[in-house]
């Protein structure tokens, strides 16, 4: 008997509809979690890393980590007027530039607050900014511990609070490596975490009201920065039988070090390369006579080898000790009696 064509359409959706249903209770949440939207949270992604400024006076900038899939929509709006601009930008851009001259929102020392939200408005970035012009001519110098000494010029010193001094390698950072809290305008950036390369060193003013951070102008520079070992410091000698131990600080980013030894008035010679700890003992020394010591540390390899200054000096003076005793024969004669003999 041949089955209606109608009849054979139903039972094959029955059979896909049992097939679906089995596929969702065997994989669970690994099905349902496709299903799952980004966009859960309802609370305001004040952590989220982002930089924000103010270019050319009234172009307001957010660089963003996307957080979600379908695009954003955006409200600006100017805190003294009221006046806003509604707009939306897509998902994947990670950076929100608006100039309010263009839309006539631009007025000088006015606070904006900028909210960015998802499609869904279940989540949302807000940020806030300030128009202000105070920032001139920053400056940028590598010291000899290896740290950036920065310095710029305040045109107006009531329009912010305070500002962020940043250092990167990266062209377009959504958060620069390097970022800490000034309150004027000038200090250093640490080393530790810096490595040779092309960084942009910037400083971005903000204004706190009401216990909100308004950001507002940027001011930047592109410098090469190179490396160097540190000076080694606390070296200590300590005399002993034909040597001398040494011990001395770590240098930071030093990946070995090298130990020189001399006798007054004469050259220093290489006792000790590619050493890894911060300590070395230097062996074949002549009795009753003085050695002074340095130290320097190395940075990378090969091509790329970087030595830092010499150490300050240390010296002593190797005592006067006997030699070992060497060559110990025991024998026993043929009464058992042990008799020893060494060599003279």
């Amino acid at each position: 008997m041949k089955m209606d064509t109608a009849v054979k359409k139903r039972m094959i959706n029955v059979i896909l509809y049992v097939l679906v249903c089995a596929a969702f209770l065997v994989c669970g949440m690994k099905v349902s979690a496709k299903k799952i939207d980004r966009e859960t949270s309802s609370k305001e992604l004040s952590t989220l890393a982002k930089t924000p400024y103010i270019k050319d006076r009234s172009v307001i900038v957010l660089r963003f980590q996307d957080f979600a899939k379908r695009g954003y929509d955006y409200t600006l709006t100017n805190l003294k007027t009221k006046e806003n601009h509604k707009g939306k930008i897509r998902s994947g851009i990670g950076i929100f530039s608006f100039d309010l001259k263009k839309y006539g929102l631009y007025s000088e020392g006015t606070g904006y607050k900028l909210v960015l939200r998802t499609k869904s408005g279940k989540k949302q970035c807000t940020t806030r900014y300030y128009t202000a012009s105070a920032l001139k001519d920053i400056e940028v110098s590598q010291l000899k511990d290896n740290s950036l000494e920065y310095r710029w010029k305040l045109t107006n010193n009531k329009a912010y609070t305070g500002f962020l001094a940043m250092a990167t390698r990266k062209k377009n950072p959504v958060m620069p490596e390097i970022r800490t809290m000034v309150a004027n305008g000038q200090g250093k950036l640490d080393s530790k975490k810096f490595s040779s390369g092309t960084y942009t060193v910037s400083a971005i003013a903000y204004r706190l009201i009401g216990g909100y951070r308004y950001y507002g102008e940027r001011i930047a520079k592109v410098m090469e920065y190179e490396k160097t070992p540190g000076r080694v410091t606390g070296l200590q000698v300590k005399e002993g039988a034909n040597s001398a131990s040494l011990r001395w600080n770590p240098v930071d980013g030093a990946v070995s070090y090298r130990v020189y030894a001399k006798k007054p008035g004469g050259k220093y010679h290489l006792k000790g390369d590619q050493v890894k700890a911060t300590s070395y003992k230097v062996t074949g020394l002549k009795a009753n006579a003085k050695y002074i010591f340095c130290v320097r540390a190395v940075m990378g390899f090969g091509s790329d080898l970087k030595l830092g200054a010499m150490s300050l000096e240390d010296s002593v003076k190797i005592p006067n000790t006997a030699p070992d005793i060497r060559r110990i024969v025991p024998t026993l004669n043929k009464n058992n009696e042990l008799s020893i003999k060494w060599k003279e």
